[in-house]
């Protein structure tokens, strides 16, 4: 694709992370390391279980185990109920993080609330389907939002 079909103007630089739900983190994550040679980036000792796995710079897969009744089949059809639990599109720039956010709340599908963590910031979005996903912001040196934060803490995953 080239600038013309995606100008630089457009407010997602691409696809921050794909978070998969496993019943068997191990397992799952051993594939995506045997296989394609990811690259464990970080891994909690307890839950919520998840490990976050670099496979390319800028290509990330955060893994969750959750209870097997929760997670995707081997019997599954393809176009099934699936493993992904959501996506993160990371924006652009600073400027574009914030006209995301304001173009999502005037469309009522986020409130105005941003989870600040150590690599960055993130808004929680309802897409018109229900879909959860997140808008990512690298933390850009000596920028801060102009609005109040929250301080990100994950939810622990039921096992």
């Amino acid at each position: 694709m080239n600038d013309d079909v995606h100008p630089s103007h457009m407010g997602v630089a691409r696809i921050g992370h794909i978070a998969l739900m496993t019943p068997d983190l191990a397992r799952l994550t051993r594939f995506y390391v045997d296989v394609f040679g990811g690259t464990i980036v970080s891994s909690t000792g307890s839950p919520p279980w998840k490990c976050t796995l670099q496979l390319a710079p800028g290509t990330v897969l955060h893994l969750y185990e959750v209870p097997a009744e929760s997670a995707r089949r081997h019997d599954d059809l393809p176009f099934d109920v699936g493993s992904i639990n959501h996506f993160a599109l990371e924006a652009r720039s600073p400027e574009h993080f914030l006209s995301i956010r304001e173009r999502l709340i005037a469309g009522g599908f986020t409130d105005a609330s941003v989870m600040a963590a150590p690599y960055g910031y993130s808004i929680n979005v309802l897409d018109p389907d229900g879909l959860y996903l997140e808008v990512t912001l690298e933390r850009p040196p000596g920028w801060e939002p102009p609005f109040r934060t929250t301080a990100f803490r994950p939810l622990p995953t039921p096992r």
